[in-house]
């Protein structure tokens, strides 16, 4: 091969060469271009988002990335990225206001807070600061929070912090101390438990102030010593009331750290000392002051516990007492003795006290002051009961009662050695228990003396009354008038003892028979020949004998006016004997009282016309139908009647009525007389009574309608009584029940 083909294929070669340069170098611009699009810019674009996000920005447009090809990962990366920053900064913008919400409660909570890190305050709120006398936080922050605990809970608190800081929860410590900045003590009840502060784990701290708690305690020791100890002289029996007094008084003393102690009795404006304790300078028994120059006169204008420990800081400092006395602390209460004010317990010191009293003192002397105003009267009580008792013991045996003593609770019961000898038994013979002077009682008197006897206990009587017969040891019946009272009931009224006498009534028993038996003897004779001449009194009036001189006639008149009285009285006498025997009939039926009553009043208009007076009736407006003897309820009502007539002044009017009132109905008979003296009504329906008894009477009468009435009454199952204004009007009245008639196919009475 020459060297021109050499040189020939050396320079295709070159040229093959740069035409290949040339190709790659064009081909490496456009793919430069490529790259610039597709990578460099995006590129670019993520770089300027990190840079903003970077910068807090976080407001940065992430759609307009290509998300196709290599770079969609970077895409999401930065996508998600911008999230987490903005989720971050959420979480710490609401753990900023949560711990600004706490900051503000823990400023504003009444209980004292302390955040502590490794032992050194970091925080105080309000309550704490005021609690530990702090007036600057920064008295406070740095300081070793141990030192603020009193030495002796320092121990038991460093292991409670060690706990919490280790994770063991809240931690409470009852009851521990605190040393203020000045040094003083407080009593505290604390508890800790981890918080946050300022981002870095520490320990709080809560403490409550208890020293109202302690003080409270204390005072409820005291009380419950002093309770115990007034207890314990109140109840023995070792004592006089003089010296249980005393010990009271200086058991107050002692408890409310006062210097004088008196219980003071008040009359009219005197104040005068009745029992002292205290100091030589103090008050002695027996001294006198005006009632003006006391505290006490306050203390009874307030009829309640007064009490002051500081007299010169209030108005009490231009008292005449303190200006007299300076008794700067006082307190004191009403004593009441028997239901009437006697006077006062109080206690008073010169020195002023550094609280005020507390509402248990208050009690305290509220206490004692019911206690000694109890005692007094006990005391007198007993000195009087003491009299009375002598004073009975010479009636009863001036009248030879026997006593009884009754306890309704255990059904012992004491009898006097004379009410023993009046049955024929020797004193200590008979059993004290109430079922031996049951069995005594005769059996047919035994129903009603029970029932009197149940009524009474019930508290419906003022006082329990019979007349009955009782065995005596020989077996022979005895008339007796047990009379009793009871004299002790508890809280709800249950009767617990019962005292009473009984009175050897034989002797009038039988007086009283032979008086029955000779008027009832009396009277049967007297009836016969004064019926006899009644009746040929009134035949010689009515002409059956001729005509009568005027002279004689008007003495006839008298005549056999007196000899209808006479009759009145012999049949009303008859009627008492009946109805003390128990042998008065009652021939029952139903009575309509508004035909009865008509019937009374047209019967004896005549008399009441002759008397000058007028009556007027004024029956029921429905049915006043009742079960009674018509006869007995006639005779009740002209008994009622003619007494409304004959002291009713002439020219007045008697009003008769019947009314009927929830099943009962009522008959009222009322006059304007000159009424009823005050002095008489507790008698008006005993026998042979009259409210003018005196030779002299106006007004005549035998002095035993009433009690017929009553005893006619009472049988029918009602009542009587009267209602009576001296000198105005008189009304008297009696009730049944109203008979209610009986359905189809049962029985009328």
């Amino acid at each position: 091969m020459t060297s021109e083909s050499a040189v020939d294929r050396e320079r295709t070669t070159i040229i093959l060469i740069a035409v290949f340069s040339a190709a790659g170098l064009a081909l490496c611009g456009v793919l430069g271009v490529a790259l610039k699009r597709s990578i460099v810019r995006p590129l670019s674009a993520v770089g300027s988002m990190l840079e903003q996000l970077a910068d807090g920005d976080t407001n940065v447009a992430v759609d307009g990335l290509d998300r196709s090809g290599e770079l969609a990962a970077l895409t999401d990366a930065v996508e998600t990225f911008r999230r987490e920053i903005i989720r971050r900064r959420r979480t710490e913008s609401a753990l900023r206001q949560s711990e600004e919400r706490y900051r503000f409660a823990v400023d504003e909570s009444p209980a004292a807070i302390l955040t502590h890190d490794q032992g050194q305050v970091v925080y105080a709120n309000t309550a704490a600061m005021d609690l530990f006398g702090s007036a600057d936080l920064r008295q406070l922050v740095g300081r070793p929070v141990l030192d603020l605990i009193d030495p002796a809970f320092r121990q038991i608190a460093a292991g409670r912090m060690r706990r919490v800081q280790r994770g063991a929860g809240k931690l409470p410590l009852r009851e521990a101390a605190i040393v203020r900045l000045d040094g003083t003590s407080i009593p505290i009840e604390m508890t800790g438990a981890r918080t946050v502060f300022d981002g870095r784990p520490c320990v709080q701290s809560v403490y409550f102030d208890i020293t109202r708690r302690k003080q409270a305690e204390a005072a409820l020791y005291r009380n419950e010593r002093t309770l115990r100890r007034l207890h314990e002289i109140t109840a023995t029996t070792q004592l006089s009331t003089d010296q249980k007094i005393a010990r009271i008084l200086d058991l107050g003393l002692e408890t409310l750290d006062l210097d004088i102690a008196i219980v003071s009795r008040i009359e009219g404006d005197t104040y005068a000392v009745e029992y002292a304790r205290g100091p030589e300078y103090g008050p002695r028994p027996g001294k006198v002051f005006p009632l003006g120059d006391t505290y006490c006169a306050d203390t009874l204008a307030t009829d309640g516990p007064l009490a002051f420990h500081a007299a010169a800081e209030g108005r009490w400092r231009n008292h005449p007492c303190y200006e007299q006395f300076g008794l700067e602390s006082y307190i004191g209460a009403p004593l009441v003795v028997d239901g009437r004010r006697y006077g006062t317990l109080n206690f008073s010191s010169p020195s002023p006290r550094t609280v005020a009293f507390s509402e248990s003192e208050i009690s305290l002397i509220q206490l004692l002051a019911q206690w000694i105003g109890g005692e007094k009267s006990r005391a007198a009580a007993v000195e009087a009961l003491g009299v009375s008792e002598e004073r009975l013991k010479l009636a009863l045996e001036g009248s030879n009662d026997g006593l009884w003593d009754w306890n309704v609770v255990t059904g012992d019961m004491y009898f006097s050695p004379r009410w023993q000898t009046m049955l024929g038994y020797r004193p200590g013979e008979v059993e004290g228990h109430a079922r031996n002077r049951e069995r005594m009682i005769h059996p047919d008197d035994k129903s009603a003396v029970m029932s009197v006897l149940r009524e009474h206990l019930k508290g419906r009587t003022a006082t329990y009354e019979t007349e009955h017969r009782v065995r005596t040891r020989s077996g022979e019946w005895m008339w007796i008038l047990d009379r009793g009272k009871v004299v002790e009931r508890d809280g709800s009224g249950r009767p617990l003892r019962t005292v009473g006498t009984i009175t050897d009534i034989g002797e009038r028993k039988r007086v009283e028979r032979m008086k029955t038996e000779f008027v009832s003897t009396v009277s049967h004779e007297l009836r016969t020949p004064l019926t006899s001449i009644h009746g040929s009194l009134g035949l010689v009036l009515g002409g059956a004998v001729g005509d009568v001189p005027v002279p004689a006639r008007e003495l006839l008149r008298i005549a056999e006016s007196n000899s209808e009285r006479l009759i009145g009285l012999v049949n009303d006498i008859l009627d008492i004997e009946k109805i003390e025997s128990g042998r008065m009939e009652f021939r029952m039926e139903v009575v309509d009282l508004n035909v009865l009553t008509e019937q009374v009043v047209t019967a004896n208009r005549a008399y009441a016309d002759r008397l000058g007076v007028r009556v007027d009736v004024a029956p029921a407006a429905d049915s006043a139908e009742v079960v009674g003897d018509p006869a007995r309820l006639a005779q009740v009502v002209t008994n009622l009647l003619s007494n409304a007539a004959k002291f009713s002044p002439e020219g007045e009017t008697v009003e008769v009525a019947v009314r009927r009132d929830n099943g009962v109905l009522r008959v009222e008979v009322a006059d304007r007389g000159p009424g009823i003296p005050e002095s008489f009504r507790e008698r008006v329906f005993e026998k042979f009574t009259q409210a003018d008894s005196s030779d002299t009477r106006s007004v005549g009468g035998t002095g035993l309608g009433l009690s017929i009435c009553r005893a006619i009454i009472d049988a029918h199952g009602g009542t009587i009584g009267y209602e009576s204004d001296p000198g105005s009007q008189t009304r008297f009245h009696f009730e049944l029940p109203q008979y209610e008639h009986v359905q189809s196919g049962d029985k009328a009475p």
